[in-house]
């Protein structure tokens, strides 16, 4: 199973908790009083939270549809530099893949202070109560989510809205991610998060190669159109890591296509590519960045 590494200074933090489901686990409340469109029921379950938390955190969640190929909570061995922070753990080359993906988020009073993804069917919140905000379309999803993106921009929340975008199954995901990778008004964490993200969509190839190439752009969004080459499921996407190794200057872009080679789906060329870089290259770094990726790809077992 692969897994998303922040080697090399990647934005995109996935992280690993613990999901147990013990007697203690919060207990779900479904606000019957909260109806109406999203925001409208956003509010109202904030309202009965606050009320009944007496000024306690509480969680808000709801479900979404998110698209295949996507693991939430997997118990897996950890391969492939897989880090670990509180909060999430998603895996693009997932052993199975979740059907029960959800959003949390973390209140204290009005203020929203932590985002999280879970799967419903492996993960129960051990800390704070939960409030389920109901049915909620993809849609009405990408369109709080997006609206949030402003006020917590610059943080690691913002980060995680733009994750938590990128993980819907909608016609609005690509747009809705264009339009972060070209807002220069939040962060370049969270502008590279939406062009990563733009490689688990399907006919996405050509836009993330402009990204990579695009050198009036910051240079993490560039770093991680590259990751997103490297994570997609297209066949073909491993000649054009290796132009942007033997034709890009920049240290940085260079060592990101060695990181992506080495999770694309092409594992044999992969593998070939980063040998031919680990025993010829003349930069004595590049070579051991390529043999670092060479034996995690290796030893990582093959999901597609």
């Amino acid at each position: 199973m692969h897994t998303i590494s922040l080697a090399l200074g990647l934005i995109v933090v996935f992280a690993a908790l613990a999901c147990t489901e013990g007697v203690n686990s919060a207990p779900v409340v479904t606000p019957l009083a909260a109806q109406g469109g999203i925001q409208d029921r956003l509010v109202e379950t904030v309202k009965q939270g606050i009320a009944k938390s007496k000024g306690a955190r509480f969680w808000v969640v709801y479900s979404i549809k998110a698209h295949r190929g996507i693991g939430v909570d997997e118990e897996v061995t950890e391969v492939k530099g897989t880090v670990n922070k509180e909060g999430l753990r998603i895996s693009l080359r997932p052993a199975s893949e979740s059907k029960n993906v959800s959003v949390f988020l973390l209140y204290q009073g009005n203020q929203i202070e932590k985002v999280e993804i879970h799967d419903l069917d492996r993960y129960r919140a051990q800390d704070y109560p939960v409030h389920s905000l109901g049915p909620v379309t993809n849609a009405e999803s990408i369109a709080l989510l997006k609206s949030l993106l402003p006020e917590h921009s610059g943080k690691l929340t913002g980060e995680r809205l733009v994750l938590a975008i990128g993980l819907h199954d909608d016609a609005q995901v690509t747009p809705t991610l264009l339009g972060i990778v070209n807002n220069s008004e939040v962060s370049d964490k969270e502008r590279g998060a939406a062009a990563m993200w733009l490689g688990q969509i399907s006919g996405q190839k050509a836009t993330l190669e402009n990204l990579a190439r695009n050198e009036a752009l910051p240079i993490e969004v560039r770093k991680q159109a590259i990751v997103g080459l490297g994570f997609t499921r297209e066949s073909d996407v491993l000649p054009t890591l290796q132009n942007f190794y033997e034709t890009f200057s920049d240290r940085e872009l260079k060592q990101q296509a060695l990181f992506a080679a080495s999770h694309t789906i092409n594992r044999a060329e992969a593998s070939a590519f980063l040998t031919r870089v680990k025993d010829s290259d003349p930069d004595q770094d590049l070579r051991q960045q390529a043999a670092l990726w060479l034996q995690r790809l290796s030893a990582s077992p093959i999901n597609k």
